[in-house]
């Protein structure tokens, strides 16, 4: 019954939406309550608060301490589990110690060499750490392993693009990772911001209002924050495209 719980909420997590990710964190508690020494359950709690505190949705203001707490627990629960690592390491991420994250990951490997989850997640670590070049290494070996994508996947190797300044490869990935998930709000911003550092206005400005749409005023802006970059590069430029696409915004208005 517990393992049922737990299969539904990563059908409900994959939406990537505030009624997924909330109906998502519920049923994980719900097995948990069944089988207290569910690993698994921890370790994919621990990513469900983690996104819906970056993307500020209702219910997880303070949602960042409970996703290190979940992630812990369950590395306590099994420390053998790849996967418990691979959310630890995440968390890591979020709190910016990034090279103990890092160190996760690798041990996640080490325990489970081909669990494509592990690539995934450990891709987007290192475009956040600063390391892009690895990140796409990274996607490109969970596709090896995994070739029946998400959303996830075309997002986080377009983010690797886009840092490098891959420009036209990053916009491919993003529109791909629209396409499998609609209510999924990361790839509109970072295709308005790609859009934006292109001098492509109009188009900047229709992803960005696309994400607006759907959004608290001045969340993109809070999002961008909450992104946790080792260096402050990245989030320069994002915010500098969303000045841009705001202004743009405005005209038509």
């Amino acid at each position: 019954e517990a393992y049922e719980l737990y299969l539904n909420a990563r059908a409900e997590n994959v939406k990537m939406d505030p009624k997924g990710t909330s109906e998502g964190v519920r049923l994980l508690k719900a097995a948990i309550a069944i089988d207290p020494g569910f690993a698994a359950a921890y370790a994919t709690l621990s990513g469900a608060q983690q996104h819906g505190w970056t993307f500020l949705f209702p219910g997880f203001e303070d949602a960042l301490g409970r996703c290190l707490e979940m992630a812990r627990r369950g590395v306590e629960a099994d420390g053998t589990m790849g996967l418990t690592h691979v959310r630890l390491g995440w968390a890591l991420t979020f709190v910016h110690r990034h090279d103990e994250g890092i160190a996760g990951f690798e041990h996640a490997i080490e325990l489970e060499p081909n669990a494509p989850e592990t690539y995934l997640w450990f891709a987007e670590a290192l475009n956040y750490a600063g390391d892009p070049a690895r990140g796409l290494k990274m996607a490109r070996r969970f596709i090896e392993l995994d070739p029946a994508m998400g959303p996830l996947h075309p997002l986080v190797e377009g983010h690797s693009h886009y840092l490098m300044r891959n420009y036209q490869a990053a916009i491919d990935c993003f529109k791909y990772s629209i396409s499998l998930a609609e209510g999924f709000q990361l790839p509109y911003l970072l295709l308005g911001i790609v859009y934006s550092e292109l001098g492509r206005e109009d188009e900047a400005a229709a992803a960005i209002t696309l994400m607006r749409e759907s959004l608290p005023p001045n969340m993109l802006e809070a999002v961008v924050q909450r992104l946790p970059y080792r260096d402050e590069e990245p989030r320069r430029r994002m915010a500098e495209a969303l000045a841009l696409a705001a202004t743009s915004i405005s005209k038509k208005a």
